[in-house]
């Protein structure tokens, strides 16, 4: 079930921006997400629930309704749920195959079993009912939904998050870029992209070429913009740079050169890079 504040149910459903209830809350508290290092299999989301409804606090204690989680990634296919009886100390263990995208975080309080002869006062009395019953599976409290960035250590590095597609109305030499995604995609012609894909190990070259451009342009998107910054991977990565190498510093608004200079940084200065590939190259030349 996706969240929904207005969805008309038959029943009271304890949920924000509703007034089924007068007043209470449900609400998941995201305490740690301990992302995918390099020799992890997993991911871990650590989290408790809030609830500060007494009638329905008693139901968990009679063990006749339990919390719900459903995480959800569209771009995987991936959906599953998990159910916890306690609302401390909860875990959630996550396929590092999975942790590529946003996954989002569902959460309810769902009926076990039949339950009949429910009261509660903060239930809103146009309801007209002094009693409720709620069949197997009704949702007794809903949470908005929550987006998680759960990210694998394999897209830690900007050149691991960066796609490369081909376009045929592109010519040899000419490309495109577009940073609107959680992952940014380079675009290029078809023979660009062969003659790229053989020699990818040159990295420093793929840095210099490519990647100089567009961090500048993120760069002047998070710091120079007044727009809010999207919940996007590689935003979230260029913070964590500039958190990283500017940690007592407040950068506000730059020029092109001071952009540069952090870009170059960032990017661990790749033109020092580039002279050892092209060592490597003139060694191979002979």
């Amino acid at each position: 079930m996706k969240f929904d504040s207005q969805r008309v149910f038959n029943f009271p459903v304890l949920r924000n921006n509703n007034d089924d209830y007068v007043k209470g809350s449900f609400r998941i508290n995201l305490e740690e997400i301990q992302n995918v290092e390099k020799n992890d299999d997993y991911a871990f989301i650590k989290f408790s629930f809030e609830l500060d409804v007494k009638e329905i606090k008693d139901l968990l204690s009679q063990n006749l309704v339990e919390y719900c989680v459903i995480l959800d990634s569209k771009k995987s296919f991936y959906r599953e749920s998990f159910s916890f009886n306690k609302s401390e100390g909860n875990t959630i263990k996550i396929k590092k195959e999975l942790c590529k995208d946003k996954l989002i975080l569902e959460s309810y309080i769902v009926a076990k079993d039949r339950i009949t002869g429910f009261k509660c006062s903060d239930i809103n009395s146009e309801f007209n009912h002094n009693e409720f019953s709620f069949e197997q599976g009704a949702i007794l409290a809903q949470n908005e939904e929550i987006d998680i960035d759960c990210i694998n250590d394999r897209y830690k590095k900007l050149t691991n998050l960066v796609q490369m597609y081909k376009d045929p109305n592109l010519k040899d030499g000419e490309w495109k870029y577009d940073i609107e995604a959680d992952k940014p995609i380079i675009s290029v012609s078809f023979k660009q992209y062969e003659i790229i894909h053989k020699n990818k190990k040159y990295r420093a070259i793929f840095a210099n070429t490519f990647l100089v451009i567009i961090v500048n342009e993120m760069l002047d998107i998070i710091l120079n913009r007044d727009e809010e910054s999207d919940d996007l991977i590689w935003k979230k990565w260029i913070l964590e740079q500039l958190d990283k190498h500017y940690p007592d510093s407040s950068l506000g608004k730059l020029d092109y050169h001071k952009k540069l200079q952090i870009c170059q940084k960032i990017l661990k200065n790749p033109l020092k890079s580039l002279n050892s590939d092209l060592k490597t190259i003139e060694n191979l030349r002979g």
